[in-house]
């Protein structure tokens, strides 16, 4: 699931980086991602490879579901699509 697909209320926003420390580019591509900008477009705005956007983008979903289990009340579960956890699983070998 992309970040951006969940509804981010101002509530739901100030929760998760109230609970998290984000690099500025972490910052800079949760503030996109979330606006609906896709990973082609932020890694062209930013002069990155859209390989760096996936790895940030991965480290926020991680740093989210961290947050969401202390916050379950708040922030809703992101859904993960077959496709990152395969990745995810290639990754761990």
């Amino acid at each position: 699931m992309k970040l951006s697909q969940l509804v981010w209320t101002t509530r739901k926003k100030e929760v998760f980086l109230a609970s998290v420390v984000l690099t500025r580019e972490e910052l800079n591509v949760f503030n996109d991602a979330i606006q609906g900008y896709s990973y082609e477009d932020i890694a062209e705005n930013y002069n990155w490879s859209v390989k760096k956007v996936n790895r940030i983008i991965e480290s926020l979903k991680n740093k989210y579901d961290i947050v969401q289990k202390e916050n379950p009340d708040v922030l809703e579960p992101l859904i993960r699509l077959k496709k990152d956890i395969s990745i995810k699983k290639e990754g761990d070998n």
